[in-house]
């Protein structure tokens, strides 16, 4: 049993031996501006991790220039990582801020990632606003949120629009058309970051595990 527990630390040491190095050199590319550093360690924690998205927490290089020594701190936070097919950034409309090009993301993509992952917009609550403020809005590009919804490729984000549109917002039935050929088997849950339960929507195939009323909606 002491053998098995020796060979089982000397492979975790290796491992993290082998994370510390790659995140090493990804500091030192991020410190000489690599081109596409996100890209590159995007492409590490995937390696790693077998996963494009990961939560929880990590470790992460903080590079600090002092006169000619370069300093080295790790420390752990809680982040998150995804890596987006490359058309999916750069087909973002830009502004300039100075001489630097900053790209945006549009109404309808942020919806779509709000859709898919609550989180990303301040929790479920939030997104609901987020949608009424844009149901409201004239300039909302049915057509686009449908293709956006579509590139996402997640099924739980149109499942979300689907119910909270016939639930709070009837009068755009119009988006159910864009979304009912796109549905996905398999179960999710309303808000994602509560516990399975409430009560089945075999439609929608939604854990309805909070309520949602008209009266929620922000003025």
């Amino acid at each position: 049993m002491s053998r098995l527990n020796s060979i089982i630390v000397i492979a975790i040491s290796a491992y993290f031996l082998i994370l510390g190095f790659l995140l090493l050199i990804t500091g030192f590319l991020l410190l000489l501006g690599s081109s596409e550093p996100q890209k590159f360690a995007g492409g590490i924690i995937v390696f790693l991790f077998g996963s494009s998205t990961i939560f929880g927490a990590i470790a992460v290089l903080r590079l600090k220039m002092w006169g000619r020594m370069l300093l080295l701190g790790i420390s752990t936070i809680k982040c998150m990582f995804r890596i987006n097919d490359r058309t999916r950034v750069t087909s973002n409309p830009s502004i300039w801020r100075g001489a630097q090009r900053v790209r945006l993301s549009t109404v309808e993509r942020t919806l779509a990632d709000g859709l898919a992952n609550p989180s990303w917009v301040g929790g479920f609550r939030h997104l609901v606003d987020i949608l009424n403020s844009a149901m409201l809005t004239p300039t909302l590009d049915i057509d686009r949120l449908s293709a956006e919804l579509t590139a996402n490729g997640t099924g739980a984000a149109l499942k979300r629009l689907g119910y909270l549109v016939e639930t709070l917002w009837p009068q755009r039935s119009d988006l159910l058309k864009t979304i009912g050929p796109h549905l996905t088997s398999g179960v999710v849950r309303l808000d994602p970051n509560l516990p399975k339960r409430g009560h089945l929507s075999k439609r929608w195939l939604l854990w309805i595990n909070t309520r949602v009323t008209a009266a929620d909606l922000s003025s």
